[in-house]
């Protein structure tokens, strides 16, 4: 079966038992933590090694996981443990963050600017884009100031760019592309 199938029929279980449970908020913290352990050195490299065996797989992740973890996330991790699903988990926690931003009628934006921008004005840029949307936004910026002046909006599949360096790339071009 294809590894994206997967990946996705195991978030969509999650994230409907999540919904049936109405504890959708707590699940998409566990989530959260679960993407954060993928950074600490060894621990994917453990989770999906063929050489540990399953049951020591379970120990660790109730050892590490027990306190932190709702019942419905930690029974999942079992689950996962159990078919042998462990190389997919990446793929699952992201396709659940998708479907849970989907859900809540999220969107994802991410703000490139040539300078780094006070708090006030990303939350100045944030209501604007929340009222353009008419939903709830999710801002990342980035600093690159390769684009002069202006930004580079993307939100979800959409982007704008009012870059001071496209529009002279764009000025560029065409007097390149004018004969006289």
């Amino acid at each position: 079966m294809n590894d994206s199938k997967i990946s996705v029929r195991y978030a969509k279980a999650l994230f409907l038992s999540a919904l049936e449970e109405k504890s959708l908020d707590v699940v998409i913290k566990d989530v959260d933590l679960l993407n954060s352990a993928f950074l600490v050195s060894g621990f994917v490299e453990m989770l999906v090694s063929p050489v540990v065996k399953t049951s020591e797989k379970k120990k660790l992740v109730d050892t590490v996981f027990a306190k932190s973890l709702s019942e419905l996330s930690l029974n999942f991790m079992h689950l996962i443990l159990a078919n042998k699903r462990e190389g997919y988990l990446e793929g699952i926690l992201r396709n659940f963050s998708g479907l849970y931003r989907k859900h809540k009628g999220i969107k994802n934006a991410e703000l490139v600017i040539p300078f780094a921008a006070s708090d006030e004005y990303k939350k100045k840029f944030l209501n604007l884009l929340e009222q353009v949307f008419d939903a709830k936004i999710e801002l990342k910026s980035k600093i690159n100031p390769d684009i002069i002046g202006g930004f580079i909006l993307k939100v979800e599949d959409e982007q704008i760019d009012a870059s001071v360096s496209s529009s002279l790339s764009r000025i560029k071009k065409n007097l390149l592309e004018t004969s006289y």
